[in-house]
């Protein structure tokens, strides 16, 4: 999964508020505001691993929709979430990284605050 979130508080070392327990012990910084969270031991099953992915992913959207409060601010944050899929343990990580940019960049041009899988055919309509 790669992940875009701004957020508005000096902490840049661990997850955000209320992350979800399965993405808070794999979480970790990337570039900026950008985050990489690799999820091991999905099910060798693709479409079962898509879905578990999904809930992943949806939990994480849910806990940024609610205004991060700071004071008497309140701050709304932003999530843009790329996930990209392998079942090919060779799989170099530069290709699974790439892949997920796409996937997320992907997701922000469809509105933000979404998560987009990476298919084919993302980087087909990236390449043109």
């Amino acid at each position: 999964l790669r992940t875009q979130h701004r957020r508005p508080y000096p902490d840049r070392g661990k997850p955000p508020p209320e992350t979800p327990p399965e993405v808070e012990r794999c979480h970790c910084p990337f570039r900026g505001d950008e985050f990489v969270i690799l999820l091991q031991d999905l099910p060798a099953d693709m479409e079962t691993a898509r879905q578990n992915c999904k809930t992943i992913t949806d939990n994480l959207l849910s806990a940024v929709k609610e205004p991060v409060v700071i004071g008497d601010k309140h701050i709304k944050v932003g999530l843009s979430i790329g996930v990209t899929l392998t079942v090919d343990s060779h799989q170099r990580a530069e290709t699974l990284l790439t892949e997920a940019d796409q996937a997320m960049y992907n997701a922000k041009e469809s509105g933000k605050n979404r998560a987009v899988f990476y298919e084919e055919r993302i980087s087909s309509s990236l390449e043109s």
